[in-house]
């Protein structure tokens, strides 16, 4: 199996505005335990690894299949960590550079967005505003979307989300969850279209929309 891991020190990150959730921010460390930990409770079936690179995103998925101590097979997505993952002052456009439209109207945190490797990233929050169930498991560093009858499962810097758990599978992303100024950011677009919403991006205005 071939991982990257690329284990770097976090930088020491700040919360930047109010009314915007604090996340547990894992040490580089800590996420190769937490990721197998977390992926070993789905068992592996077949087809799946087959479904993951099916994506559009697969040149940048790694994954292959492990195995528990009792010998259980399980797939794990690599973990990529990297030091641009941490500072918003390497994304292509900053916070405040760009503006984000929910069904129409501004978002709370349209200032917020940034753009990396040419991915929108936000704040996760912003699936609230798009009517999605969100939660959070500290245990895993796990964040859960639900709409539209699809789950997701994002753990940071985890290279594939889970999607509909037991019943699913890895969905590669193009860009990694991963915290700027001390919140939870995920890929706007890749998301969105597996929970069944629509994204557009207007490079003049520098305005992404989301619709759902």
């Amino acid at each position: 199996m071939k991982k990257i891991i690329a284990l770097l020190a976090s930088a020491a990150l700040m919360l930047s505005a109010a009314g915007i959730a604090a996340y547990a921010e894992p040490q580089a460390e800590e996420l190769y335990d937490t990721a197998h930990a977390f992926a070993s409770q789905y068992p592996y079936k077949e087809g799946d690894v087959e479904k993951a690179l099916a994506s559009g995103f697969a040149e940048k998925y790694t994954s292959g299949i492990e195995k528990t101590a009792d010998g259980v097979e399980y797939e794990c997505p690599a973990l990529y960590i990297d030091e641009h993952a941490a500072l918003a002052g390497n994304f292509d456009l900053k916070m405040g550079e760009m503006s984000l439209l929910v069904n129409g109207k501004p978002s709370a945190y349209g200032q917020k967005c940034v753009l990396h490797n040419d991915a929108t990233l936000v704040p996760v929050e912003v699936f609230d505003e798009l009517g999605c169930e969100r939660t959070y498991n500290e245990a895993y560093y796990l964040t859960t979307l639900k709409k539209n009858g699809t789950t997701l499962e994002i753990i940071p810097y985890m290279i594939g989300m889970r999607k509909n758990q037991a019943d699913g599978y890895y969905v590669p992303l193009g860009n990694c969850a991963r915290y700027v100024e001390g919140q939870l950011y995920v890929p706007i677009r890749v998301i969105a279209e597996e929970l069944g919403l629509t994204v557009g991006w207007n490079g003049e205005s520098r305005s992404v929309t989301i619709d759902g």
